[in-house]
């Protein structure tokens, strides 16, 4: 067996048994029914190519529309991952009729061999040359229905602001990740194919180094989504109160929780509740009050504080900020208690915040 087959049974298996997960998961969204298809004809064509290229399976190449059914599937392909964008990012998307256009480009190359014969027979030429068409169609519809795909993300982005929340975040970089990988996986076999058909110099290895570059992306994508809540993990919220949360589980919803502290900084509203972080991490309050405590060995008040006091300490050693008050920096840093924040900050630094302050200002002179 060849090296480059060995690589494609293995991304077949992948995306068989990725597929499988999705069409299995409890959760049958709109999404999940894509995700699902795409992987199954993704699976498809890479095995209608091995059974057509390296087995020489006849009945393939003697069906006239089976012949070029691996390539032709990629103009389907383009499309599902467009949608699938689409739905991911609004709950409320519903097919119509009018989408089904959409799959004209699949039909009519992948029964391109039939047409291509009748009209060389009507036109009396030789060749047609079809395969150097679908070689040029193909990328063109990979670039238009990506890049339609990133605008909706990044359309969704904008919407999102800085007071989105952390899921649909993930969302967005999850999309973005999946494109981006796309785009690269299928501009590279694109013009390895415009090589292929246009250059008669061929080289070595290159075939081989795309189907690994192919099983390498599709290896990324996997990994990076078990590892986006957004797609994978914060989907299956726990719904049953009487769940347990494993080990991993609570490590997982904690990272999340610091992701969304440093960037989106919820602690400056001095009115934050456990509730609207909860709410804003997509985890129950009683699971998020149960990973501060039993990760954290914090209560919420202590650890919504303690991004305060490292906030106001940020504040007091930057020159930037010599002209605010210590009453300013206390009340910008998410205090609404002097007393409060007194007493942190002199148990945090072992100093008042003046005595911090004329400190600092000591080692910047």
């Amino acid at each position: 067996m060849e090296f480059w087959v060995f690589i494609d049974w293995m991304n077949i298996f992948l995306l068989t048994f990725f597929s499988g997960y999705f069409l299995f998961s409890r959760k049958q969204s709109l999404h999940t029914r894509l995700i699902t298809l795409f992987l199954l004809l993704l699976a498809l064509s890479n095995l209608l190519f091995i059974l057509k290229v390296y087995y020489e399976v006849g009945y393939i190449n003697r069906i006239k529309w089976l012949r070029h059914s691996d390539i032709a599937i990629y103009f389907l392909l383009n499309p599902i991952i467009y949608f699938y964008t689409v739905s991911l990012i609004d709950t409320d998307f519903k097919f119509k009729k009018t989408h089904l256009w959409q799959l004209i480009p699949f039909i009519f190359f992948l029964f391109l061999p039939n047409l291509n014969i009748c009209l060389k027979s009507l036109l009396q030429v030789r060749t047609l040359y079809a395969s150097k068409f679908v070689s040029f169609a193909l990328p063109v519809q990979t670039i238009v229905y990506l890049l339609a795909a990133l605008q909706k993300i990044s359309s969704y982005g904008h919407r999102l602001g800085i007071s989105g929340k952390l899921n649909d975040k993930n969302k967005v970089s999850w999309l973005k990740v999946v494109i981006i990988g796309l785009l690269i996986e299928w501009l590279a076999f694109n013009l390895y194919n415009l090589h292929f058909m246009l250059i008669s110099y061929k080289i070595p290895y290159l075939f081989t180094s795309m189907h690994i570059l192919a099983l390498i992306i599709n290896i990324i994508l996997i990994y990076v989504g078990l590892h986006f809540g957004s797609v994978f993990r914060i989907t299956r919220v726990l719904r049953n109160y009487g769940a347990e949360l494993t080990d991993e589980d609570m490590n997982q919803y904690l990272e999340n929780l610091k992701v969304y502290m440093n960037f989106e900084k919820p602690y400056l509203n001095p009115d934050i509740t456990l509730e609207l972080i909860a709410e804003a991490v997509n985890i129950k309050p009683r699971i998020l009050s149960r990973i501060i405590n039993g990760k954290l060995n914090k209560n919420f008040k202590e650890f919504v504080n303690e991004y305060r006091l490292e906030e106001s300490i940020a504040q007091l050693k930057n020159n930037k900020y010599q002209a605010k008050t210590i009453l300013e920096i206390l009340y910008d840093s998410g205090f609404n208690s002097k007393s409060t924040f007194y007493n942190l900050f002199e148990k945090y630094t072992g100093q008042s915040p003046v005595q911090f302050r004329k400190s600092m200002l000591k080692k910047d002179s």
